[in-house]
């Protein structure tokens, strides 16, 4: 885990610094020989004298082996919480037995060397059987906007006023 660790703190160190090199190697290659940006021997030569490609593809491979044990991090982590939730289902189960068995039998209270065990009253709550009933009052409405609607509007060209279309920021993608 320490290796993979490294390995991103290693490209997040060496890409700055490479692509800086590649950056003024490339000025100055275009600049002795008048080569246009894209022209193949700019690009032969630069990709001979920079380590640039390999270290983004390395990088890149990295991204992946990082999210696939994001993923298998995922899988445990629900492992975890099935567990949790059969923990505490097991714990209210025995609450409610240990509940029912002190109602039972008269017991208010049990101290013990550890810890008293009391039965309090439960309190109120409000049970809402019916809402259609309730007076507006009593009834919270939540407003949030609607993005679906509002973005199929702006494509549609039409002006909606407090929002606009902006571009989302450049998403890097790798195939495998």
């Amino acid at each position: 885990m320490l290796e993979e660790h490294t390995d991103a703190c290693h490209f997040s160190l060496a890409l700055p610094k490479e692509v800086k090199t590649y950056t003024n190697l490339k000025q100055s290659i275009k600049q002795e020989f008048d080569l246009d940006e894209h022209d193949p021997a700019l690009l032969d030569t630069l990709e001979g004298v920079s380590d640039l490609p390999e270290l983004l593809a390395r990088a890149a491979q990295s991204v992946l082996l990082l999210k696939a044990q994001a993923k298998g991090i995922d899988g445990l982590i629900d492992s975890l919480e099935a567990r949790k939730v059969r923990y505490e289902t097991r714990a209210d189960r025995l609450r409610q037995k240990i509940l029912h068995a002190m109602l039972d039998t008269g017991l208010k209270r049990l101290p013990t060397h550890e810890l008293t065990v009391l039965v309090k009253s439960g309190g109120q709550e409000v049970d809402v059987h019916t809402q259609d009933l309730l007076p507006e009052e009593f009834l919270r409405i939540k407003v949030e906007p609607n993005k679906q609607a509002i973005g199929q509007a702006l494509k549609a060209g039409e002006n909606v006023p407090g929002a606009t279309l902006v571009d989302k920021p450049p998403v890097l993608y790798l195939r495998v």
